[in-house]
């Protein structure tokens, strides 16, 4: 999951990504990440059942739209919001991290797994909010490409680790 929650990174620097590389380019890098991911993923058969892992998949596929939907249609602007959980997500990294090198198997474990998930249902609305925004404002904007392929890896992450919150949950 570290492998993973790491290219979370991108969310501190996206508009040097945009300027380094043109959409098709990043367009490439976002399909060669999600196949590494796949890849990566493909571990969780070893560790899960196919009906658990079924079954969390649809969950987690099912908040993911119904959490998107709601930042696409609300009307409440969440820029403010984007940068506090921008910080929850730093602490609950980090947070992360030490727990898993001081306190392996505790229950803050178990209360991080749950604030991660909370995080990312915030996450997936700001998202997905900032990509409707964008759309609009970006409409002949030449980085438009790459911040688009952007905005979907930052969606990507937020499906990727919410599935893997709710699969860790789905395990006690």
């Amino acid at each position: 999951m570290g492998a993973i929650s790491s290219a979370n990174h991108y969310r501190c620097c996206p508009q040097r990504f945009c300027d380094a590389h043109e959409s098709r380019a990043a367009a490439l890098l976002f399909l060669v990440y999600a196949a590494l991911t796949g890849l990566t993923l493909s571990t969780i058969f070893l560790v899960y059942s196919q009906a658990q892992i079924s079954s969390v998949f649809w969950i987690t596929a099912g908040t993911f739209l119904i959490t998107s939907l709601v930042g696409f249609v609300i009307k409440i602007d969440l820029a403010k919001t984007g940068g506090i959980l921008f910080m929850l997500l730093c602490g609950w990294s980090l947070a992360w991290i030490m727990s898993f090198i001081f306190w392996p198997d505790s229950n803050f474990n178990w209360t991080l797994n749950f604030v991660g998930i909370a995080l990312f249902v915030g996450l997936t609305a700001w998202d997905t909010a900032a990509l409707k925004v964008m759309a609009q404002q970006l409409d002949t904007h030449p980085a438009r490409g790459g911040l688009m392929v952007l905005g979907a890896l930052k969606l990507y992450l937020d499906f990727i680790n919410l599935f893997l919150l709710l699969l860790r949950a789905s395990n006690r």
